[in-house]
């Protein structure tokens, strides 16, 4: 159904907050972003945002539902794409599929800072976020290996090294930059290309 002016005025509003907000986390950190700062990059009142979120803590919450949703999208999209092609043609868009997953991942880093950094007294709300984040995208990426040599808890385990890997990659580059997102893909790629390889001849 259609949605009417003011239905897409308070959407249009509500995008903008979150990502005005996910701008100023990134560049100062959640506990050095106020609220007066949002209000004023967002050039709205006091009384707007207040309209659309209870406090900074329940804004923060929801700039992390804002980029899991995103970027799960996005992955899913991607993954529906590739998911109708031959096994090896599959294997050859599975780099570029790690470098366009981990180039989001790295627009906003914030995240991956506040988890290992941050203290606000919501750290159980976040980590349920990232718990359910990590089980939605190990069941979207597994689809990638349907039809490999593999059983189900094959596919989980190899997804889960290949995000726990491409955790710790982005996590090193964001901390003391060393490679570029293409070379961090290249190396995801080679340290299990071997083992998916050798799971498609069999």
């Amino acid at each position: 159904m259609k949605k009417t002016k003011k239905e897409l005025k308070i959407i249009r509003i509500r995008e903008n907050i979150i990502n005005i907000s996910k701008l100023l986390f990134k560049e100062q950190g959640y506990r050095n972003t106020t609220i007066d700062q949002i209000v004023d990059k967002a050039l709205i009142s006091k009384a707007t945002f207040y309209q659309y979120f209870e406090n900074k803590e329940k804004l923060f919450i929801e700039t992390l539902n804002h980029s899991k949703e995103k970027l799960l999208s996005k992955i899913k999209s991607y993954v529906e794409n590739i998911s109708s092609l031959q096994k090896k043609d599959r294997l050859r868009k599975i780099k570029y599929f790690i470098y366009k997953t981990l180039s989001y991942i790295n627009s906003e880093p914030y995240i991956i800072h506040f988890i290992f950094y941050g203290s606000t007294g919501i750290e159980n709300q976040i980590i349920n976020i990232v718990r359910e984040s990590l089980n939605e995208l190990i069941t979207i990426l597994k689809q990638i290996f349907n039809g490999f040599n593999m059983s189900d808890k094959e596919k989980e385990h190899l997804v889960i090294s290949m995000v726990g890997s491409g955790y710790l990659h982005i996590l090193e580059s964001t901390i003391q930059p060393r490679t570029t997102i293409k070379e961090t893909a290249k190396l995801i790629y080679k340290e299990f290309m071997p083992y998916i390889i050798r799971k498609l001849k069999w």
